[in-house]
């Protein structure tokens, strides 16, 4: 499992007029994380040094005792400034910055759990791209069963068939096929003269 480091920011709540053109101090445990509220376009930005160390993602939440969901936006550091802007109408905005080591170009289009479902398809379908989490314990990840339209809390659709490839659900996530196409192929090998 990658390790994640949160830089809590609780938006609206702090200012700053700060702007970077070179990296922030070595002790700036934030990254020098910074709010900036736009009062005029009800909008406010979130900004912050990119290493290029580093893959970004953000979460939000309108209330501190509800669940945290991702963005969908996921940002490769660049060795630069980082800018993220919000437009809500929600009476208050909490956001946070999560980073994992990281040091290609395509953080989105990873797989940083392993499960066969890209960083950012794992976002925009609601569940977490660090966790592989299997609920009916089918042997398929829940996030996985989602994507390609099967039931996370039903163990039976693993032996399922329904592209007709003699493959059955729970295979298809081994051999890396796509539940909803027939994508097996014979293959034939020749020995000898």
């Amino acid at each position: 499992m990658r390790p994640l480091v949160p830089l809590f920011l609780f938006g609206g709540f702090i200012m700053s007029s700060t702007v970077f053109s070179q990296a922030p101090p070595a002790n700036d445990v934030n990254l020098g994380l910074r709010v900036s509220p736009d009062t005029l376009n009800d909008s406010t930005s979130i900004s912050w040094w990119g290493s290029l160390e580093n893959a970004y993602f953000i979460q939000v939440t309108p209330d501190l005792t509800a669940d945290w969901h991702y963005i969908e936006e996921i940002y490769s550091g660049r060795h630069e400034e980082i800018s993220h802007g919000f437009s809500s109408n929600a009476p208050a905005l909490f956001f946070r910055v999560v980073y994992t080591p990281y040091s290609g170009f395509n953080a989105e289009y990873e797989d940083f759990d392993g499960d066969g479902v890209s960083n950012l398809d794992e976002i925009a379908l609601g569940t977490n791209p660090f966790l592989n989490i299997d609920s009916d314990g089918d042997g398929m990840p829940d996030d996985w069963e989602i994507f390609y339209g099967l039931d996370p809390s039903d163990p039976s659709d693993a032996h399922e068939d329904p592209d007709g490839d003699r493959l059955n659900e729970y295979s298809g996530v081994f051999v890396k096929t796509e539940p909803i196409r027939a994508q097996r192929q014979p293959c034939y090998s020749t020995f000898g003269p």
